[in-house]
């Protein structure tokens, strides 16, 4: 079982959805110095684990 959790920080009330953005940001092991590739990929790999895989899991 995975726990994740987004924090909101009263210097970014005006961002809307940042929670969520926390959370995947935490989920997915993001940094700040990350590029957007990097990000897209890190992304792609938590949200489609086995996309290069010929079985699907159900």
């Amino acid at each position: 079982m995975k726990w994740f959790q987004g924090n909101a920080y009263s210097n970014t009330q005006g961002v809307p959805y940042f929670p969520l953005i926390d959370l995947l940001g935490r989920a997915v092991d993001l940094r700040d110095d990350d590029s957007q590739d990097v990000v897209r990929k890190k992304l792609a790999a938590e949200l489609h684990p086995n996309r290069n895989e010929d079985k699907v899991i159900f």
